[in-house]
């Protein structure tokens, strides 16, 4: 079993949709057994997970006494300052294989990056600049000072993807969500490597 987890000191970055989605490739495209933790105090995948019928994978809200037979734990944190976890939370981000941490290229976000390196963990911790745009100067900027860090593509089709729905669930003709759901597995399957 790893356990992957999603946090970013910073909120609005994509955090939760990206987390969704990436347990929903691991479901849906991998055939893998998930569970998802969502230790968000916003609770948007749970909320999101019991407005859904189909819902490919379990999501709690608190860490079980026993995993159960599961190959991966993907789990989303709150967007709040190492200092600010919970005890619950810093046992999440303490225990993971990976740590993702999504981000946008602007001055708070990069500033908030450096807050995730304090923390106390045995796991890779892999930045992933979010919405990017290859000719934004603030991107390219922002990709010279973190280093090592993955893209995902700016794409129409993710703010259609938020809540219950997901770039997977959707019509597979669209040529938006077509590119969407390229680039996301492309950003999974490499994910998914540093965990192997």
């Amino acid at each position: 079993m790893k356990i992957i987890t999603f946090y970013c000191p910073k909120g609005g970055v994509g955090k939760s949709t990206l987390s969704k989605n990436f347990a929903v490739f691991l479901s849906l495209v991998k055939q893998h057994k998930v569970l998802f933790l969502d230790l968000d105090r916003q609770r948007h995948v749970m909320q999101a997970s019991e407005k859904h019928e189909d819902w490919p994978f379990i999501v709690l809200d608190r860490i079980p006494d026993n995993f159960g037979d599961v190959d991966y734990v993907v789990g989303d944190i709150s967007p709040v300052g190492v200092a600010a976890l919970s005890v619950e939370q810093k046992q999440m981000l303490e225990n993971s294989d990976l740590i993702i941490s999504p981000f946008e290229a602007d001055s708070d976000n990069i500033d908030s990056m450096v807050d995730i390196y304090n923390l106390q963990t045995k796991a890779i911790i892999k930045p992933v600049l979010n919405k990017f745009t290859s000719t934004s100067k603030l991107h390219k900027e922002a990709l010279s000072v973190i280093k090592d860090c993955l893209v995902l593509k700016s794409r129409s089709a993710y703010p259609q993807t938020s809540g219950a729905n997901s770039i997977f669930f959707k019509n597979p003709y669209s040529s938006a969500l077509s590119n969407a759901r390229n680039d996301f597995k492309q950003l999974a399957n490499k994910l998914l490597e540093l965990v192997k």
